[in-house]
């Protein structure tokens, strides 16, 4: 199994390589031990439908487990941003 994750880099001006050390240093300072993809063009998020759902330009923080055919197994998309917890 391999776990990623995907920050969009959202509201940074920076060139995104830097903005990815910066997400990668603060998932580490979290003890999330995972690697951590950019997605600045929201090309991912919007694949997997979970961008600007609540109209606020931004990911909804989801879960989802893929195969490795791509086939998504399972996914939790929450109604809302106060029930990603």
């Amino acid at each position: 199994m391999v776990i990623l994750g995907v920050d969009l880099l959202e509201g940074e001006k920076k060139v995104a390589a830097e903005t990815l050390e910066v997400s990668t240093r603060v998932a580490r300072s979290q003890s999330i031990q995972v690697p951590v993809l950019a997605d600045p063009e929201h090309e991912v998020v919007e694949v997997y439908g979970v961008y600007n759902l609540l109209g606020d330009r931004r990911a909804t923080p989801s879960v989802f487990i893929v195969d490795e055919e791509g086939v998504i197994f399972w996914k939790h998309v929450p109604a809302h941003a106060g029930s990603a917890r």
